[in-house]
């Protein structure tokens, strides 16, 4: 069954790593129908029309989500019951044109964080998606279905940036693809996290403020590079793979460097 399946969709999927029957689409960047055939082999094939909705994002998606952490409720039960009308809940209140999204979800416990952004009608996001939350949780509670522990989680803390700096709940997602399924929708989405990230005032440096920057408080480091405090005076460029040299400011020849392989007879 599972092979029959993925043979049929090859040139659209791929069964993405460590997993015998999670599907990946690289290139699918719009929403598809598709008939799709199985069979146990003991049975004649059972057809099923599939409709895949691709919602893209970028960072500053991640940029814009809010986690909202619900309570009692799997991830399957909140798929099946509550998803499309905690979406609704929310765009009502929200200004015309703006729609809620869910980007990622995940369930610790008996919590589930739902990763969400507001987007407006020109694809930009809107920032006023926590005080919606807040200001109107009885009425979005009610409305989906659900109970909201916290209506937009915060992971910083007095000590995170070492009183040193502005601390932010920063999400991020990994390379790792999950999915909740019922029986009439499945939800693929990244593994996603959450952690604070320092703004540091001028003087200090380090992912918790923790360090003086010395001469890393001019800024020396060029094209993103990540600046190191060496002694009390000294300093250095960790450049990305695209720069060398003392400030990073050297573009890299990947071609001669030998990190670039050509494909299609190309040279």
């Amino acid at each position: 069954m599972k092979a029959l399946v993925i043979y049929l969709i090859m040139s659209l999927f791929t069964v993405h790593a460590g997993s015998s029957c999670l599907l990946r689409a690289e290139d699918l960047t719009t929403d598809t129908a598709m008939q799709v055939q199985g069979s146990d082999g003991k049975h004649p094939y059972v057809q099923s029309s599939v409709n895949v909705k691709v919602k893209p994002y970028t960072n500053d998606t991640l940029d814009a989500a809010v986690v909202t952490r619900v309570i009692g409720l799997s991830a399957e039960k909140f798929v099946s019951s509550a998803y499309n009308k905690l979406l609704q809940a929310i765009s009502s209140v929200a200004a015309s044109g703006q729609q809620a999204r869910l980007i990622s979800l995940q369930q610790t416990g008996d919590y589930l964080d739902l990763y969400l952004v507001l987007q407006r009608g020109d694809g930009t996001y809107s920032p006023s998606l926590r005080s919606l939350i807040t200001n109107n949780r009885a009425s979005i509670q009610r409305q989906a279905g659900i109970t909201i522990s916290t209506p937009a989680r915060n992971v910083c803390n007095s000590s995170s940036c070492s009183g040193r700096g502005e601390c932010l709940s920063q999400v991020s997602v990994t390379d790792q693809l999950d999915y909740t399924s019922t029986d009439e929708l499945t939800l693929t989405y990244y593994t996603p996290h959450l952690s604070p990230v320092c703004n540091c005032i001028q003087e200090y440096m380090g992912d918790r403020c923790e360090e003086e920057a010395g001469a890393c408080m001019s800024a020396p480091c060029q094209n993103n590079a990540r600046c190191v405090r060496v002694g009390e005076t000294g300093f250095e460029c960790e450049c990305t793979p695209q720069w060398t040299g003392n400030l990073c400011a050297q573009d890299v020849n990947e071609c001669e460097a030998g990190t670039v392989v050509c494909e299609n007879g190309g040279t």
